[in-house]
């Protein structure tokens, strides 16, 4: 998931079109229900795991994920509405928001690995030789919502102050001679 999440970002390549093809297309296309449909499946995990013993921290931040995609969701439906003054931000910031997007999606995946190693580890005899992977299983989630998702809270405080610096810079600026 981690690797998937973080396809080769190339400035007008890969990323680039699939960040557009996300605020362009797949969070308005028929009116935002698919995209609602998968933030529900998000939503509807937290819902059911919150008071998961040992992970409440995790599913709070989980939650405030999910949080971020909602506010820019919000955020780009206003930009849409308001096209003509607000066009050149919506490209601008696509990339950021499909890393918000996948760094939610890949902490709501690994939390629900980490759910099912903490079950199995319940399960296991102290002495069982999978104990230890399910410990790592458990590991891995805890650091990557605590150490990786707050990327996530940051890059949309980014998208949503709008700066236009690099769009309102001369590009005779850039050049040296």
């Amino acid at each position: 998931y981690l690797r998937d999440s973080k396809i080769q970002t190339i400035w007008e390549g890969t990323t680039f079109i699939h960040g557009n093809d996300l605020v362009g297309r797949k969070m308005r296309m028929k009116e935002g229900v698919p995209f609602a449909d998968w933030m529900s499946v998000i939503k509807n995990f937290i819902d059911e795991n919150r008071d998961a013993s040992g992970f409440e921290k995790e599913m709070k931040s989980l939650r405030k994920g999910v949080d971020c995609i909602e506010n820019l969701k919000d955020l780009y439906d206003s930009w849409y509405a308001n096209l003509d003054a607000k066009r050149s931000l919506i490209p601008l910031n696509a990339v950021k928001t499909l890393f918000v997007c996948a760094q939610v999606q890949v902490a709501e995946c690994l939390m629900e690995q980490a759910l099912i190693a903490q079950k199995k580890l319940e399960e296991l005899p102290d002495n069982h030789h999978d104990r230890n992977f399910y410990k790592g299983k458990i590991a891995a989630a805890k650091y990557y919502v605590n150490q990786v998702l707050p990327n996530a809270f940051m890059l949309t405080d980014v998208i949503g102050d709008g700066d236009t610096s690099v769009l309102d810079c001369l590009e005779e600026a850039l050049v040296v001679k």
